[in-house]
């Protein structure tokens, strides 16, 4: 019998949004604007670990705020595997990493400390590329939008293990001018490659 007053163990999951053809990017952004998205984002990372590579954060201009910033570069900019605090926000660090398997396996490390539920993989391409085989679930962002990208998320199609367990319509608005949908897919543990503890 399980202590029900032992936590979770946090799992790793990748939180995309992508036009069709699987567009994540271009020229180091992303090529729509949907403020939706944003919004979605934020709601589902506040307060959790994300991972990324270094130019994600270039693109980004900033460290998200409330959340740990486990940020993988082969240059790190500072001392690896050291989690900085902010002294403008104390739920705000920065640590970088050389090794996107340790900066995940440090993430979920860090959600269990805080009791969240996922530890994100925020892109880009690479990162993803590399750690998708480690994640359980995936928060996509489905946009209605042809577009040419220079860089591409993974295909998630049937047949790869994953399943559709939520969906919800997005609204067209003033603000949200393409159709999209947020989906959330899952998939088993055994389908699930681990990843080695630090």
């Amino acid at each position: 019998m399980t202590n029900s007053t032992t936590p979770k163990k946090p799992k790793l999951a990748a939180i995309v949004a992508h036009a069709n053809d699987l567009v994540i990017g271009r020229d180091g952004q992303m090529p729509w604007h949907l403020p939706a998205d944003l919004k979605y984002f934020k709601a589902c990372t506040l307060g959790s670990p994300v991972v990324m590579g270094r130019k994600t954060l270039d693109s980004i201009g900033r460290l998200l705020p409330g959340r740990d910033n486990l940020i993988v570069s082969g240059h790190p900019r500072k001392v690896t595997g050291q989690f900085e605090t902010q002294p403008t926000n104390q739920q705000t660090t920065e640590s970088w990493w050389q090794d996107p398997f340790e900066a995940a396996s440090a993430g979920l490390k860090r959600a269990a400390e805080a009791r969240q539920d996922y530890c994100f993989v925020i892109g880009g391409g690479g990162i993803y590329e590399q750690l998708l085989p480690y994640c359980e679930a995936l928060f996509v962002t489905q946009i209605d939008l042809d577009v040419a990208g220079d860089t591409f998320f993974p295909s998630y199609a049937s047949g790869t293990g994953w399943q559709l367990s939520e969906l919800t319509e997005g609204q067209i608005d003033e603000r949200n001018a393409y159709a999209h949908r947020f989906a959330i897919y899952t998939r088993s543990d055994t389908q699930v490659e681990q990843l080695s503890a630090i």
